[in-house]
């Protein structure tokens, strides 16, 4: 179930912030890190999934791709938050500043405001039609369907998406009978039918990869030092 977990995982965040504000030694904050990037592993992955579930389907696309620029923006308003609340630190570098380093548990604090009100909304969050469909049945589906679409019995784009929910049960259903080979062979043949869309989601994620788009993020004020911008520029 995408909501329990989505609600499990949302006040890890308010913990692990917690945690880092309060933090007075290495260990505590490496262990904390570790803590959030499961989590945050945990969240990505649930999120688009509800996304994909939940979304009309003549807007999935453009709400899974907002879904990515939302965490873009995150991490842009995360830099600007350090930027706010730059400080020497108290560092015995004669180098330092007090442009040079980010008070993390001002910054800390801070998180704990987007923390708190994801975890309070998510309890807004409808289930997912798809697993209601394949638990509840096809009438506990269409309820949050016609919610998440704004309209009525009528609208044919809640019968599309309905009736491709009947056909995923329903072949569900074909396959609980199923041996371990015959599994296997079917999710093979599933995968040869539509191995172009595969293939294109492998690709693309294997070049976001070897962009090296995320070390540029998480050394890019390390490298706009090595470009000789100074402290007080950046």
């Amino acid at each position: 179930n995408i909501r329990i977990i989505l609600i499990g995982t949302s006040p890890c965040f308010i913990l692990c912030y917690l945690w880092q504000a309060l933090a007075h030694t290495s260990w505590q904050l490496l262990f904390e890190r570790v803590l959030v990037g499961i989590v945050v592993g945990v969240e990505s992955v649930a999120a688009p999934t509800y996304i994909g579930e939940a979304s009309p389907t003549k807007i999935r696309g453009m709400l899974g791709a907002a879904n990515q620029l939302a965490v873009t923006i995150g991490i842009l308003l995360a830099y600007a938050l350090g930027m706010a609340f730059r400080t020497s630190a108290n560092s015995v570098d004669p180098n330092a500043t007090s442009q040079t380093f980010c008070n993390w548990r001002d910054v800390s604090w801070i998180y704990l405001i987007p923390s708190g009100l994801l975890g309070l909304l998510v309890f807004f969050v409808p289930e997912s039609p798809r697993w209601l469909a394949e638990h509840k049945g096809l009438e506990a589906a269409k309820k949050v369907l016609l919610r998440l679409h704004g309209t009525d019995e009528n609208d044919p784009d809640v019968a599309v998406e309905l009736k491709a929910y009947e056909v995923t049960v329903e072949a569900q259903k074909a396959k609980s009978g199923m041996t371990q080979k015959e599994r296997f062979n079917d999710a093979m043949s599933g995968l040869r039918k539509y191995w172009i869309q595969v293939v294109i989601g492998v690709v693309l994620q294997i070049c976001q990869q070897l962009s090296g788009i995320n070390a540029v993020i998480f050394y890019q004020t390390t490298i706009f030092q090595a470009a000789g911008i100074s402290n007080k520029e950046t």
